[in-house]
Order: structure tokens, then C-alpha cells, then sequence
């Protein structure tokens, strides 16, 4: 509940700051519904973890007082024995509350490894055996070459991408007919022998990572670009950004000199390029295919290629 209003609170500077206020309204509407999740949640968590723990001192302390009442009425008239229970009621106390500190101690470890275990369910959910079943998908296109094929499954597209080493493979077709869906179900089924490039990255890439550090003021030894026209040194804290396009272009080059995989899935990775831009990373794409297995879409040449409604292709192999 804690990562959801966390989630939540990325996307409050940009309603705030709009100006608009029926967006504005929105989020904090959204906001106070899972604020208010997350503190029943945490009421509920504290509750049961002083419940467990004062249980487990409760529970201590019942062990003590019976042991003592067996001991003392196995003993009745021994009033030596007698005061020597009553001289050790306080460590008998003391014990039950190190068995409170225990319990209360595993409580803890608990709520971490449940944390984790969260965390790591988040990163990495369980699969779903029947999720390609309930794929619908509506007359994909692969394009290779001078081959145009329609595609109805993750098995014919798998089949086509395998039957040849290098090349690349253009998905095509409407709105909502499931080309980037496609794009992750070959990216489930290949793993690791796969890289994959979505939409919307959020992968690292070293080329952001240095100029991070240029903009902190790290890096390197003082380069000559680093002086202006009298020789003195500029300020290292500039900000450093790219625009898409820029961007695109880098993670695309960064991707062919420094990767070594055998198959490359790339969603709409020309969406942000103007022409020039676009005909640079198509290089790039090429250099690509010519050592790997290129399984793209892209916005080159779309409309000339995509078939007519009620036209028939050639179904896959």
C-alpha cells in the first residue's frame, strides 16, 4: 500500500502545476482513496504485530505463574521454597518480557521478508500458463524481404523468426491487433536468449549514466570541450539532457555496439525520429540484421505495405 501512494505521489507536481484544476481534482480524489487504504493497512499491520507480541508475553508469563503455583503446591508448608519463589518473581517477570522482545523481534524479521517478498513478486510475477490462449490476434503482418505473411499466433510468428539466423522481420497492423503484445509473448517464450526494447523504456543505458555524472560535476580528467573561448573551465553543473529523438538514437547505437544478442525484439523504437534521424537508426537496424535476428515495428513505410481489408497473404510456413 505504501509503494501505491508512493506510485501515486510521482504524478502529483505535474497536476499541480498544470493549472488544471478538474486533473488536479482527479488525483487528489484518487490520492485520498489510497491514503486511506494504506493507513487501514497499517493500522492492521500494527495491530497484529503488538497482538503476536503481547500474545507471546502473555503466554510467557502464564508458563511462569503455573510453573511457580505446581512448584509451590507440591511444596505446601515448605517455607523455605516458598521464599525462594517469591525472591525470584522479578527474573521470572524478566523472562516474560524477553520472550515479548523475542516474539516482537520475529514480528519484525517477518514484516521484512514480506516486504521482500512483495518487492520481488512485483519484479517477477508468477507466469500466467494461460495467457497466450486468451491472445486475440488481428491480422499481424510479418514483412521480411520481398515475403509479406499474416501471422495469427505466437507459434507461427516463433516458427518465422527461428527459420533463419539473420534478417530482419517488420510486424505490421492495425490499432489494438496486438503487435506489441506479440512482441512480449516471443520476449516470454525466447528470455534471456532475447533482448527486447518496449515502447516506453525505462532501461539503463551508459550514455545517460555519464552524463548524470557530467551534470553532478564527475567524470572525467578536464577535456578540451570543456573550455570556453578564453581557456577557463566551464561549469561542470550545466544540465545535461536529449530530446527523443536524440535519445532514441543513442540507446539504438548504444544497443548495436554493445550487445551481443542473437535475436532483437524493437517496439516502435523510429516513433520519436524525423526523416534524417530515421534513415541513420535504419542503418543502424541494418547493421543489426546482419549478424542477428531483427523482429521490429516500425512506422517505415507502413501504409504502403499493410494489406487491404478482405486481401489474402500467404499464411506461415
Amino acid at each position: 500500500m505504501s509503494n501505491r501512494v508512493t506510485a501515486q505521489g510521482y504524478t502529483a507536481w505535474d497536476n499541480v502545476l498544470s493549472g488544471n484544476r478538474y486533473n488536479l481534482r482527479l488525483w487528489f480524489s484518487d490520492f485520498k482513496l489510497r491514503l486511506r487504504d494504506c493507513l487501514q493497512a497499517e493500522i492492521k499491520a500494527i495491530a497484529w504485530r503488538e497482538s503476536l507480541s503481547s500474545g507471546g508475553g502473555i503466554i510467557g508469563l502464564i508458563v511462569v505463574f503455573v510453573t511457580m503455583a505446581f512448584i509451590a503446591s507440591q511444596g505446601n508448608g515448605n517455607t523455605d521454597l516458598l521464599i525462594a519463589l517469591a525472591v525470584t518473581v522479578p527474573r521470572q517477570i524478566d523472562m516474560a518480557s524477553e520472550v515479548y522482545e523475542f516474539v516482537s523481534g520475529w514480528n519484525d524479521i517477518f514484516a521484512h521478508w514480506t516486504r521482500w517478498g512483495g518487492i520481488i513478486a512485483n519484479m517477477r510475477p508468477v507466469a500466467d500458463p494461460k495467457f497466450e490462449t486468451r491472445i486475440q490476434f488481428d491480422r499481424l503482418i510479418l514483412h521480411e524481404g520481398q515475403q509479406i505473411r499474416e501471422c495469427s499466433s505466437v507459434e507461427e510468428a516463433l516458427r518465422i523468426l527461428l527459420a533463419q539466423p539473420t534478417g530482419r522481420i517488420n510486424l505490421r497492423g492495425g490499432n489494438a491487433s496486438g503487435k506489441s503484445t506479440l512482441l512480449a509473448s516471443l520476449k516470454s517464450r525466447l528470455k534471456r536468449h532475447s533482448y527486447y526494447w518496449p515502447t516506453a523504456d525505462r532501461l539503463s543505458f551508459s550514455f545517460e549514466r555519464r552524463a548524470l555524472m557530467a551534470e553532478a560535476g564527475y567524470g572525467d580528467d578536464e577535456k578540451e570541450e570543456d573550455k570556453d573561448s578564453n581557456g577557463a573551465q566551464r561549469d561542470r553543473g550545466r544540465k545535461v539532457g536529449f530530446s527523443s529523438g536524440e535519445r532514441m538514437l543513442k540507446v539504438l547505437k548504444e544497443i548495436v555496439d554493445c550487445t551481443d544478442d542473437g535475436i532483437y525484439l524493437f517496439d516502435e523504437w523510429d516513433a520519436n525520429l524525423d526523416a534524417t534521424n530515421r534513415a541513420e537508426a535504419d542503418k543502424l537496424v541494418d547493421r543489426l540484421a546482419t549478424r542477428a535476428r531483427v523482429i521490429e515495428i516500425s512506422h517505415r513505410d507502413k501504409e504502403s505495405t499493410l494489406p487491404r481489408r478482405g486481401q489474402r497473404l500467404p499464411k506461415s510456413a
